[in-house]
């Protein structure tokens, strides 16, 4: 099993933050690989989508389970996809009202076809490459609100 642990420390508001990360649909406009999601089925707390990945010659699809068990974590669990098991979370803890620690985990387990290819590379390439888009997404769309709070507030 490989595990991949990342944290983050960002000036912007927690529940925000969370906000970004739940709108999965949104993903393929910032996250490198990540041609399309689909929504299977969104109730209350869960959320069943399939994010297509595309990195060379790796194209598959991955089906998650996504579920909000508290206002700040959001765990997801494969469904169906390449790998044999993938499960973790996104996590954020409020620091103050404009600071916030992001914390993410995965486990991941690649089925054999994916281990004889080296792919746990490539995810992991993946995974990092992915909490860095996610940290330029936050800081470009966060940023340009409070810029916008703040000539709202002149006027």
């Amino acid at each position: 099993m490989h595990e991949i642990k990342r944290s983050l420390l960002l000036p912007f508001n927690a529940h925000d933050l969370f906000n970004i990360i739940k709108q999965i649909t949104e993903y393929p406009e910032f996250l490198p690989y990540l041609s399309k999601v689909e929504i299977h089925h969104q109730k209350l707390d869960t959320v069943i989508a399939s994010m297509h990945l595309k990195h060379g010659s790796f194209e598959h699809c991955i089906t998650t389970e996504n579920q909000e068990i508290s206002p700040l974590t959001l765990t997801f669990k494969l469904i169906d996809g390449p790998l044999e098991a993938l499960s973790g979370s996104w996590s954020i803890t409020e620091l103050s009202d404009n600071a916030a620690k992001v914390e993410f985990n995965a486990q991941f387990k690649l089925n054999k076809a994916l281990s004889t290819l080296g792919i746990h590379k490539l995810i992991r390439h993946s995974t990092e490459t992915f909490i860095t888009a996610f940290e330029n997404r936050s800081r470009n769309i966060l940023r340009d609100d409070a810029a916008l709070g703040s000539l709202d507030a002149k006027f």
